[in-house]
């Protein structure tokens, strides 16, 4: 596996960082904590992945509905205020069959959950830190789930 090396370049005592190469796919993260959102995007973007965030599935809709992107991975927690998580997998891959889904709980004993999405993944919220890059690059690199 290739590492991208970031090395920093000062220009008028100003340090610039060389950004890598943008990965394929584009991640839609949904979890209504700010705290939880933000590292785990920022994780994401460290690895090079485009993040689109949401703290709730209907401020996801409405992103995906403006979004002229492509989303490849829904990543969401379970327990979602107002719709769940499991509800917007399901809205979500109603309109894009080929959309792979990574549900998050700090709670493990919801993993069976997952299983209710066709392929869907789950990852405990506590093993983010560990998992959540090497994960997301395991699920975006299964073949298309275009028979939803």
């Amino acid at each position: 596996m290739a590492y991208p090396i970031v090395l920093p370049r000062r220009v008028n005592n100003l340090t610039i960082r060389h950004q890598p190469t943008p990965k394929a796919g584009v991640i839609l993260l949904v979890d209504d904590s700010d705290l939880v959102r933000r590292f785990a995007k920022e994780l994401l973007i460290e690895a090079a992945y485009h993040v689109l965030e949401a703290a709730n599935a209907s401020a996801a809709l409405e992103l995906t509905q403006s979004a002229e992107q492509r989303i490849d991975l829904l990543i969401a927690d379970l327990l979602l205020p107002g719709p769940s998580g499991l509800d917007l997998a399901r809205k979500l891959r109603a309109t894009r069959p080929y959309l792979k889904v990574l549900l998050l709980s700090a709670d493990p004993s919801n993993a069976p959950a997952a299983k209710l999405i066709p392929n869907a993944s789950f990852l405990d919220k506590t093993k983010m830190v560990d998992h959540l890059t090497e994960t997301v690059e395991e699920i975006l690199a299964q073949g298309s789930h275009s028979d939803f």
